[in-house]
């Protein structure tokens, strides 16, 4: 329970900043936010790597996390149907501003809230 409230406090913490569909800062944890929170951890694992030292596995660690957060949360198939989703639209956004401005904006705006571990291996 306790590591529930931790990720989801993460989660929030990831979406707030989010600028695309970002919750408002005081709102509760929702499905949309915990999945755009799991996509940012995969695209980084995956797109960033090629250009910049990126900690794979941390990245790898936060993805699993929230992935299991959400399907406790919200349910398994509600929850990987948002995914999907999610999923989706974060490639779409990477490929539209290329991974290399989305890996740096990503990096400079992680490491501003603490997650600059995910870019130092």
């Amino acid at each position: 329970m306790n590591k529930t409230i931790f990720l989801l406090s993460t989660a929030t913490l990831l979406a707030v900043s989010a600028p695309v569909r970002a919750q408002k800062r005081d709102a509760e944890p929702n499905i949309q936010g915990v999945a755009r929170s799991a996509s940012l951890m995969r695209q980084i694992g995956e797109a960033c790597p090629l250009l910049m030292d990126v900690n794979k596995d941390l990245a790898e660690r936060y993805h699993q996390a929230f992935v299991e957060t959400g399907e406790q949360a919200f349910g398994k198939a509600a929850f990987q149907k948002a995914l999907a989703t999610e999923y989706a639209r974060r490639a779409a956004e990477v490929k539209a501003r290329t991974p290399e401005s989305w890996c740096l904006e990503e990096r400079d705006r992680l490491k501003d809230m603490g997650g600059g571990a995910l870019f130092s291996k």
